[in-house]
């Protein structure tokens, strides 16, 4: 809001994970967010929930614990994963079928070999459900309904958006150990995609 004042240009919204459906809420509740969205692009998003949401409620603490994150992350995490739920994602997209925005959606997917063995239990789980996912989000629930599908980034979860191949923490390290991926190349190559078809889109 404070950004768009006095500016008349539009923004490219980018979720990332919680932050697509923190997002599609937003669209939905407040009018004057999709009054100046350009389009919203939607990064390993959990649109449609997640099945461990649903199967390991106790997951994100785990990750707060082990990697010492909580210091950084403000609020109540626990309650945040709870609306990650399929049941709660799904009663969204039942009332908001259709994205109030151009919407773009790249999905993530990794093998064995190139997912972080922080990742790895919650990989094996979901390899029942699809083989095409990244050790948080299947297919499915990474891409929101009525969006322009963009393909996938070949790489898990937290590689694809998280620098943690950055951190000089030894605990982070050997947890995320398969997190090096050219995040500022994809980024890059998903708002000149955009900007190009919303472009198009006017002509």
């Amino acid at each position: 809001r404070e950004k768009s004042q006095g500016d008349a240009r539009k923004w490219i919204l980018v979720g990332y994970s919680k932050g697509t459906p923190d997002l599609q809420e937003a669209l939905a509740r407040y009018p004057e967010v999709r009054q100046v969205a350009a389009a919203f692009i939607s990064v390993a998003g959990a649109s449609g929930g997640s099945n461990i949401a649903d199967a390991i409620p106790g997951m994100v603490d785990k990750y707060m614990n082990q990697y010492k994150l909580k210091p950084t992350c403000k609020g109540d995490m626990a309650v945040g994963f709870k609306s990650l739920s399929k049941l709660v994602r799904g009663r969204f997209l039942a009332n908001y079928p259709n994205p109030f925005v151009p919407t773009y959606s790249i999905i993530a997917a990794s093998e064995q070999n190139n997912t972080s063995k922080a990742l790895l239990q919650t990989w094996q789980l979901l390899m029942t459900y699809d083989p095409l996912q990244d050790g948080q989000l299947t297919r499915q629930d990474a891409i929101v309904p009525g969006s322009t599908y963009l393909g996938i980034a070949k790489g898990d979860h937290f590689a694809v958006a998280l620098p943690f191949d950055k951190s000089t923490d030894a605990t982070i390290k050997t947890g995320m150990d398969k997190t090096k991926y050219p995040r500022g190349a994809l980024i890059e190559s998903l708002l000149r995609f955009v900007t190009a078809d919303l472009a198009k889109q006017k002509r």
